[in-house]
């Protein structure tokens, strides 16, 4: 089976490798196999229908079976904010925002909340949609705390790994950040 990995992020190219590690005869791709296109415009109401209009979007596009996904954080002393714009912050900034300035951001965001440790949410939702319009979803939410002040260097592409209190949930894949 051929499956294209919709993203060009390696970091992520290589978890989804790792897990599918065990599943035969499939011949991954991803976007940088392909002619470069523009990305599908997300409406951004959940990690759900954000996963399905990007897996759909380059299914039907490259007529091939497509894994894509979608994530954000929330962080409950802030009314579960940041929600679906967490990398725009509700468009105060642009998604292109550095890594180390969202830090920067987000810092200043939590300066003001009282506690030692934050709690945070991860959802993320996973849809592979096939070339015969079936698609299926995986989603889970992972809960965190991260702390006000930087704990640890950052993985590349996830700013906030810097600041959570817990070991990093992405390690336990076997995905080296050196390794991509």
């Amino acid at each position: 089976m051929k499956l294209l990995i919709a993203s060009n992020n390696p970091w992520k190219i290589k978890m989804f490798k790792t897990l599918l590690k065990d599943v035969k005869n499939i011949d991954f791709y991803n976007l940088s196999d392909f002619d470069k296109i523009d990305s599908p415009d997300e409406n951004w109401k959940t990690v759900q229908d954000n996963a399905l209009i990007k897996a759909k979007y380059y299914s039907e596009k490259f007529n091939i079976n497509t894994l894509a996904d979608d994530a954000w954080f929330e962080i409950k002393d802030l009314g579960w904010l940041p929600w679906v714009k967490a990398r725009r912050w509700w468009w105060e900034v642009s998604d292109k925002i550095s890594d180390d300035d969202f830090i920067k951001l987000l810092l200043n965001k939590i300066k003001d909340i009282p506690k030692d440790k934050i709690n945070i949410c991860f959802p993320i939702s996973r849809c592979l949609y096939l070339t015969n319009w079936e698609y299926f979803f995986q989603e889970e939410k992972i809960y965190q705390y991260i702390t006000r002040e930087i704990r640890t260097d950052y993985i590349k592409w996830f700013p906030v790994s810097a600041l959570w209190f817990y070991l990093d949930w992405r390690r336990t894949l076997d995905v080296d950040e050196n390794d991509l």
